[in-house]
């Protein structure tokens, strides 16, 4: 479990907004759109959108979790995949243009499809995304009330 201490500043309907500093487990994680940069702290601080599943209140420091998998999945899905998926279009394309288009720059047709295919990836993960964020097991959770 990646785990993560703040404080909460208020609820919504079953959730917790927590303000928390920014850490290096930010980086890769899924639930990041779930969470916002404060634009008056230089981006060091965040909010983050977690299940309340412990009732803390307004105030309250927490500890807030997501599971490690979760991690390590969405960090290959946002990295990973959109690279394969680059590489892999670029060598189709390079393919197809060395053997339907003789007249043609293969790189050059390589390239092309290979970006193409990035910027497709990154479309597909956004919608698929959108999907995950409603799955309870791809959310934050608040696992504890630290104090107030």
């Amino acid at each position: 479990m990646l785990e993560e201490e703040g404080r909460v500043v208020r609820l919504e309907e079953g959730y917790a907004v927590i303000q928390t500093e920014r850490g290096s487990s930010c980086d890769g994680c899924s639930a990041k759109s779930a969470c916002h940069s404060m634009s008056d702290s230089g981006g060091k601080i965040m909010e983050m959108r977690a299940i309340n599943s412990v009732g803390a209140k307004v105030g309250d420091r927490v500890k807030v979790a997501i599971d490690s998998i979760v991690f390590l999945k969405s960090s290959f899905l946002v990295y990973v995949l959109p690279l394969i998926v680059m590489i892999g279009g670029g060598l189709v394309g390079d393919s197809y243009a060395r053997s339907n288009m003789p007249a043609s720059d293969p790189d050059l047709i390589a390239g092309a499809v290979g970006i193409c295919c990035l910027v497709l990836s990154f479309l597909l993960i956004r919608l698929w995304n959108k999907s995950l964020e409603k799955k309870k097991e791809y959310q934050p959770q608040v696992i504890r009330i630290i104090g107030y």
